[in-house]
This record gives C-alpha cells, structure tokens and sequence, in this order.
C-alpha cells in the first residue's frame, strides 16, 4: 500500500508539471507556453507562476541576471527545474531565499551570488565559465545556503570556485568538477573556502590553484576552511575530501 501510495503522488506531480520556455526579449504574447509565445527574461523574474516539478526551458543570448521568484516543493520529481543548457547567459545568477531549485547549464560569463537570503537544496549543474587570466571573480558566493550541490561544472580563471562564511552553510557537496584560478597577483587566491561549515563534501574534482599570490600579506589555498573569529562563529566539522567513491 506504502509502494502505491508513493506511485500515486509521483503520478500526480508529473501529470501537473508542466514546461515554461524563456528567451532575453520572449516572442508572441509572452504567456511562457511555448517557445512561439516565450517568456521574456524580465517575464520569469517577476514571475511566482513555475513551481512543483515545472521545467523552464531557456534559450538563446541571455544578457540579463537571471532571478528566480519561486520554489520547487521537495526534492526529487517536486524540483523546479531551470534548465540553460541551450543557452549563453551573459550575467550571473541570484538566488535569494529559494529553496528546490536545480539550475542547469549553460556558458556564463557571470557568476552565482546567493544574496544573503537563505536558501536550501539547491543544485548547479553542468555550468562553463571563463575568466580574464588575471581574474579575481569568486564563482559562487554561498553564504547562508544549505543542502547545495555543485557538480560537474568547468571553472577556469577565478579568485574562487566557492566562498561561504556563515553557519547557516552546511551539508555542501561539490563532485565532478573542475575549477582552475587565474594568475592575479592581487587577490587572496582559495579554490574552496568556506568558514565555520560543516558536512562538506569535495569528490571527484579537479582544482588547480596557480595565482602567485604575495606569501608576505596573504595564503592561497586549493581548500581553506576556519572558524571565523567573533560572535556567532561555530566549528568547521565532518569535511569528507575524496578523489573518487570506492
């Protein structure tokens, strides 16, 4: 009865999903329904209508920062998902106070900033980015998000992969992915670097740091983690790094 009762609501999300599609500018009568009548991007971000197991498809030169205004309701087939895998997003990313989004790339020449507001179980996936060879963009700032997951994104030429610095962010998974930093000779250089974070994961990535850096004012680290100083601060516990599963 268990087996069919979980069927029956499977069943039920994925009768009601439904796909959206979005260009920079939309077409038609921008209803989302249909690539003929697309969203435009400003259309999505003030949109709250994509929800429980929706897919928003995304197409095109995308030269606007993409904002989401509403949740998946779970996780699994309750996702939103937002899927740029058919397009270049010239401008970043940011997700404030969301939760049950995966985000799928996708080439960026911006980067993904979280905003401040707590989110959770949030994915990035399959994302390309590329940097100036002496950039000092942090990729993701992730303060305050929980249950995220980065995987197999291509990231080359930056400060950063991933910064956060909050006890608001644990359990953090980052597998599959490649990230390389710039050669700034400017910038404190940390391929991940998270203060007072605990149940990361690092898996199956590739991370290069090779900015020169300054040893006499600064450190740079492939993987940093702290205890920040100050009130509030908390201990940086059950870090897993790991090449590949057994």
């Amino acid at each position: 009865m268990r087996y069919l009762a979980l069927l029956s609501l499977f069943l039920t999300a994925s009768l009601h999903a439904a796909t959206y599609y979005v260009t920079q500018s939309g077409a038609g009568n921008h209803d989302g329904a249909s690539a003929a009548n697309a969203w435009s991007l400003s259309d999505f971000n003030g949109s709250s209508t994509p929800g429980s197991g929706d897919t928003v498809q995304f197409s095109g030169t995308l030269t606007s920062t993409l904002i989401p205004a509403s949740n998946g309701a779970g996780n699994g087939a309750s996702r939103l998902r937002l899927d740029l895998s058919n397009a270049t997003l010239n401008a970043g990313i940011r997700v404030n106070s969301r939760a049950f989004l995966t985000i799928v790339g996708g080439t960026t020449t911006g980067t993904v900033d979280f905003a401040g507001g707590k989110s959770h179980d949030i994915t990035i996936d399959h994302w390309t980015y590329t940097g100036p060879n002496n950039g000092t963009a942090t990729w993701i700032y992730a303060n305050y998000v929980y249950n995220l997951l980065v995987s197999n994104c291509t990231i080359d030429n930056v400060n950063g992969l991933i910064f956060g610095d909050s006890t608001s962010n644990h359990d953090i998974t980052i597998s599959g992915c490649y990230a390389r930093s710039s050669t700034n000779t400017t910038e404190q250089t940390d391929i991940i670097k998270f203060g007072d974070c605990g149940n990361v994961v690092v898996e199956k990535c590739k991370l290069i740091n090779r900015a020169p850096g300054d040893p006499s004012i600064r450190h740079n680290d492939v993987i940093q983690n702290y205890q920040k100083g100050g009130s509030g601060s908390g201990q940086p516990t059950n870090w897993i790094i790991r090449y590949k599963l057994d």
